[in-house]
Formats: structure tokens, C-alpha cells, sequence
């Protein structure tokens, strides 16, 4: 189980995963040591409000709101004759339940953060823990995040000294996809073609890992990247690559299977959302933030082709700039909005 400590472990991650917060965040340092209901030091802070709905019943069923989330991926039906199993929680479940209900105050400033570096307003949401119908975390517009603590268990087992971190970073993740959703309400027009929705999805899921991911992913101080975040991009960077040019002249009945882990399934394959996250990483440590971030933000899907330029390997600059030729965003538009630094390629 987590133990006080570990707030530490979790203001440190913080300030790894957000370099430009430092000062803000150290506020935190003074929590108190009472597990049950830590005390944050907000002063200089400003966290929207999250609230906790518990949704599943002491007799096992689950409660309407559950079912309004799941109903998006499993249908409404299938939705509501799910919410009326009796899936009592686990004790595992019911642990991780515990984690986020008590650091609750740890998210809320993490999700204050995420907020003020992507220039974005706060949006105060409901968090839901259900034990049943989906992934670990997923959220729902306008202001909803479901938290799935039964895949939490099936996942990573009891938690464990990590797992307030693994906890905060995870809700960030779905924290930053309402604020673009909210940001974007015309975000299905920004999706006409095959690559288009592509390039949205690359960058919808890529700032949201850039979010989540953890410490052994992230750069060196110069911006150098760590062991396995190079070999990883090593392997993505061909397929990345290779993907968008087939989805940048793919017809409906091949558009599914090209975007096959584009930001779902394992982790380290995920070819379409991972390499943005790392990329901009680096970008961060080399170009500073906040400025990088928003501009990347106020691009969407534009930035995903500019990371590319700046970061794979130059090997693949020709084909990076003719997909950029394809959908008319160049370099030339990261100036136009202030960011100089992501207007140009680099070496690598």
C-alpha cells in the first residue's frame, strides 16, 4: 500500500514530468503524514475541483453514471445489463479504490498543472471508480473520468509504492483529453480523411502520454533521451513513418487495420502516440516550456509532423515533408505562433 513517503515520490515525479511548475508544486512538500486525509499546502495553486463518485453498490451492482461512461464503447444495452451484475470489489480493487480517494487533493493539483502548462482553463470534473466494461482509465465529455479499479488490480496487482504516481499520472492523462476536447469542439471537422484523423489521434494521445508517461521514459536535462526511449523510437520511428504514408492515400476498408496500435495496446508498440510524447520530452528540454507546449497545443494535429521533422531520424525527413506537403502544415506556421525552436529540423 502507498505510504506517506511517497508524496514525495509523486511531487518529484511531478517535477520531472512538468519542469516548468517547480515552484508551484514544492508547495506540496508540506502534506501531512496522516494517509487518510492528506493535508496539501495549496498556496500559489489554483486546482479545478474533482470530485469522487463511488459507483459501485455495497451488493455489487454499479450505478447509472458507470453505465453512462461504459455505454460509449460497449453500447447502451450491453451498457446497462453490466452495470446490474453483482460484481462486488475485490480487495485489490478495493485498495486501489482507497489510493485514489485519498490522494485525491495530489490529483487535483497535478490536473491544475496540466492545465496552466498547456494554456488551457481548468474544467472541475467528476472522477468515477467502477470495477467493470473497460480499460484502466477513460473519460467522457463534458467533465466525466472513469477510473476502472478493477483493471488497475488485473493490471498491476496490489498497490504498491508507486502507486499514487501510477494513479495521479493516469487521471492526467484523461484530465487533458476533456481540456482538448473543450478547447476543440470542432474537433470532428479537424478529422476529414484518413490521414487527418490520423494526425489528430497522434497528437490527442501523444500529449496525454506526454502527461503519464513514467520516470524511466524521460529525457536527460539536455534533452538526451534515455536508453529505453531511444531504443524505442528506434523500432516506432519506420513504422510512424511508414503508417502515415499508407493511411495519407488509404480508402475506408484499410483505414482500420493501418491505425492498429496508434495509441492502444502494449505500451512500448504504440506507434502513433509514444514517439510524440518523447519526442516533445526532448523538445521541452531543449526549447523550454511553456511556450513549446502551447504552441504544440495550438497546432494540434499540425505539430505531430514538426516533431517528426525536428526529432526521427533524418532519414526520414523526405517523407515527412511530403506528408507535410499532403496536408499543407510546414514548419513556417510553429514561427507564425511563436515558437521558433519547433520551426526548424534539427540533428540528431
Amino acid at each position: 500500500m502507498p505510504v506517506a513517503n511517497e508524496r514525495i515520490i509523486v511531487l518529484e515525479s511531478i517535477r520531472r514530468n512538468l519542469p516548468g511548475i517547480v515552484t508551484v508544486l514544492l508547495a506540496l512538500a508540506a502534506v501531512s503524514c496522516d494517509r487518510q486525509s492528506p493535508a496539501i499546502d495549496r498556496q500559489g495553486v489554483n486546482p479545478p475541483e474533482i470530485s469522487l463518485h463511488l459507483s459501485v453498490r455495497e451488493d455489487g451492482t454499479a450505478t447509472p453514471l458507470w453505465a453512462s461512461g461504459i455505454a460509449i464503447s460497449i453500447g447502451g444495452d450491453a451498457a446497462t445489463a453490466l452495470i446490474n451484475e453483482k460484481r462486488p470489489l475485490t480487495p485489490e480493487a478495493s485498495a486501489w479504490q482507497q489510493v485514489l480517494s485519498d490522494y485525491l487533493p495530489l490529483v487535483e493539483v497535478r490536473a491544475g498543472a496540466v492545465a496552466e502548462l498547456f494554456d488551457v482553463p481548468a474544467m472541475d470534473v467528476v472522477v468515477v471508480a467502477g470495477n467493470r466494461g473497460s480499460s484502466d482509465g477513460f473519460g467522457w465529455i463534458p467533465n466525466h473520468i472513469g477510473i476502472n479499479v478493477q483493471a488497475f488490480a488485473d493490471t498491476y496487482g496490489s498497490p504498491d509504492e508507486g502507486a499514487t504516481d501510477r494513479m495521479v499520472r493516469i487521471v492526467a492523462h484523461e484530465y487533458l483529453h476533456l481540456l482538448t476536447y473543450a478547447a476543440y469542439p470542432n474537433h470532428r471537422e479537424l478529422r476529414q480523411t484518413p490521414l487527418d484523423r490520423a494526425l489528430w489521434t497522434i497528437f490527442f494521445e501523444g500529449i496525454g502520454d506526454y502527461v503519464s508517461v513514467s520516470r524511466r521514459w524521460l529525457p536527460d536535462e539536455q534533452g538526451n533521451y534515455s536508453p529505453v526511449a531511444a531504443d524505442t523510437l528506434s523500432a516506432l520511428e519506420p513504422v510512424f513513418v511508414e503508417r502515415l504514408e499508407k493511411l495519407a492515400t488509404a480508402d475506408e476498408q484499410t483505414e482500420q487495420e493501418l491505425r492498429a496500435g496508434i495509441s492502444m495496446g502494449k505500451f512500448d508498440r504504440k506507434w502513433g502516440s509514444l514517439p510524440v510524447a518523447l519526442w516533445l520530452h526532448s523538445e521541452v528540454r531543449q526549447c523550454g516550456e511553456p511556450n513549446t507546449l502551447r504552441t504544440v497545443f495550438r497546432l494540434e494535429r499540425g505539430s505531430v509532423l514538426m516533431l517528426a521533422l525536428r526529432h526521427a531520424s533524418p532519414e526520414f525527413r523526405p517523407a515527412i515533408r511530403a506528408l507535410q506537403d499532403r496536408t499543407g502544415r510546414r514548419q513556417s506556421d510553429a514561427a507564425g505562433v511563436g515558437a521558433g525552436c519547433l520551426a526548424t529540423p534539427r540533428d540528431r
